[in-house]
């Protein structure tokens, strides 16, 4: 992982000393669909539109970055039982521009740390409130327009007490500087 991670910044470190001015930072949202399948075995899956939240680096001529995001992955109720969940995520982030001018695809891989909360009530009470640091990965594509870009993506977020959860995120960038 240190490997991993020591790659990333020379590679970083090299985009940036052939990038153009600025820093590449950018911002955006999104919305989500998708879900977190089989809470602690009941069957439940919370599946419903939720948001995501996003912020990264990716210096201009550089094809890898960095990004942070937040994703309320939201809640679900049935009969017999409750369940409601969120992550931050943090990947590394590479792009691979292809020869169409506006459009560029992009893989990503990292850690998420994701909260998990709720209750099932049959055959006996079992109440469920945990957190921990898991392994993420996801691909996407971009189009861009200028300092806006409109993206497309699947992540996928391993989950404790889950069959983990798939994402599908449309959303908009901006690069800020």
């Amino acid at each position: 992982m240190r490997k991993l991670l020591f790659l990333c910044i020379l590679l970083l470190a090299a985009g940036a000393a052939e990038a153009e001015p600025g820093l590449g930072l950018y911002a955006g949202a999104g919305l989500t669909t998708g879900s977190v399948g089989n809470f602690v075995g009941s069957g439940l899956d919370i599946s419903n539109t939720s948001y995501k939240l996003f912020a990264g680096v990716k210096p201009p001529g550089s094809p890898v970055g960095l990004e942070a995001a937040y994703l309320d992955f939201g809640s679900q109720t049935n009969t017999i039982a409750h369940a409601s969940a969120d992550a931050w995520a943090f990947d590394v982030v590479g792009h691979l521009p292809l020869p169409v001018p506006v459009i560029s695809v992009y893989g990503k891989a990292g850690v998420n740390r994701w909260s998990i909360s709720g209750n099932v009530v049959s055959p006996t009470f079992i109440g469920v409130d945990d957190t921990g640091v898991n392994f993420t990965w996801g691909v996407g594509a971009l189009a861009h327009f200028g300092n806006l870009a409109a993206r497309l993506e699947y992540e996928h977020f391993s989950v404790n007490n889950t069959d983990g959860a798939n994402i599908v995120t449309i959303g908009v960038q901006v690069t800020l500087l």
